[in-house]
């Protein structure tokens, strides 16, 4: 009795693995939207600091390049949230044909 209430039905199954691969989807789209943003902002942050320690002005090219990176990191954050909906998206067309 116990083990028939434990089957599960090939719909239920589809579903689960289904689920589980939007997980892994939106796993990876955070851990690379994660690199993105890492490099976005440390990159020109590093660079407007050596500017200004090479000219002497202390934060002004930092200030600027820290005003570049927000900038940078948004579009990067408005990229991967447009590539996960698109993927949902074509997943859901996919599964409807």
């Amino acid at each position: 009795m116990k083990r028939a209430a434990k089957m599960t039905t090939i719909g239920e199954m589809e579903r689960n693995v289904a689920i589980a691969a939007a997980r892994q989807d939106f796993i990876n789209a955070t851990f690379n939207m994660g690199w993105q943003l890492a490099i976005t902002i440390l990159v020109p942050v590093f660079i407007g600091v050596k500017l200004d320690d090479r000219f002497d002005s202390t934060p002004s090219y930092t200030l600027a390049a820290l005003f570049l990176a927000i900038g940078m990191g948004a579009w990067v954050v408005g990229k991967t949230i447009k590539e996960i909906n698109d993927n949902q998206a074509a997943k859901g067309a996919k599964k409807n044909t």
